[in-house]
């Protein structure tokens, strides 16, 4: 009931069009039903699609999405280890994290293969434009991982599914940081980066300054630093999910401000190791 019908803007979606010619040539007689989804949708409504074919016969769910998009190949090719692991493990909790246009495309055809068993696989490709084009130094490129899911002989090539790390250095949002925030958004200080840093399992930043429920503010030019609790959402938008809190700033707002450092980080589920009063 929730399905609008419009021919004319599957027209104008690549990723749909540039797949009929060769699905035209191998398989002339397939009737085709594109579905495009936004990105707004979320994980239970998806399900509910996948529910309303899984009864179907003769039936193949196709997904077709971008990976790593606008990124270098050498920072692509972090993303796409996590992608291609999640994927062929279906780790459902990790699918919404991956860096690809739209996971939850991802998430509906390995839901369908997942409930019809159709568990083994065989890689057909996997690239970088990039290396396709033969420009290594190309500062935005985009991958593809193209796998097929379905039950009897078929050829499970070993991937590289370790976990993938970025560690970065000291993170301050007072002073002239917080000043820009106001200005400009909360989110300002990573917004550059952020999708260099999500898709990848851990990323790791010292926290340089307690995190406290009424911040002071201590001046333009101290060197006594403390943030507010919005910070949390900035730090899980750009994937931050482990901070550092043995540093020389953590105890500026003293001891009750490192506990509520660390109360505020486990609410929003980002991991912490360092304790200051220790060392």
């Amino acid at each position: 009931d929730n399905f609008i019908f419009n021919t004319a803007t599957i027209n104008f979606d690549h990723g749909i069009t540039n797949l009929l010619p060769y699905i035209n040539s191998y398989l002339p007689q397939v009737e085709i039903l594109p579905i495009l989804v936004p990105k707004n949708i979320e994980r239970g409504q998806i399900i509910d699609l996948i529910q309303n074919l899984i009864n179907q016969s003769k039936l193949m769910v196709v997904a077709s999405t971008d990976f790593s998009h606008y990124l270098p190949a050498s920072a692509a090719d972090l993303h796409d280890i996590k992608s291609q692991r999640a994927i062929l493990d279906f780790d459902v909790t990790q699918i919404e994290k991956l860096d690809v246009d739209c996971w939850q495309c991802i998430y509906g055809a390995r839901l369908y293969s997942s409930l019809k068993s159709q568990e083994d696989y065989e890689i057909v490709g996997s690239d970088n434009s990039a290396m396709i084009v033969n420009d290594s130094h190309a500062d935005s490129t985009t991958s593809y991982f193209s796998v097929i899911f379905g039950q009897g002989q078929f050829k499970q090539t070993k991937l590289n599914k370790a976990k993938t790390f970025i560690f970065v250095g000291d993170m301050m949002f007072d002073r002239g940081v917080k000043a820009l925030s106001v200005q400009n958004s909360i989110y300002y200080p990573l917004v550059n980066i952020k999708i260099f840093l999500r898709g990848v399992d851990y990323v790791l930043a010292n926290l340089e300054g307690p995190i406290v429920k009424k911040p002071q503010d201590f001046g333009t030019h101290s060197l006594i630093f403390n943030f507010g609790p919005e910070i949390i959402p900035v730090l899980q938008d750009a994937n931050i999910n482990i901070v550092t809190l043995a540093n020389n700033h953590i105890l500026n707002r003293r001891e009750e401000g490192f506990k509520e450092t660390k109360d505020f980080l486990s609410s929003g589920g980002i991991d912490f190791s360092g304790d200051a009063l220790k060392c």
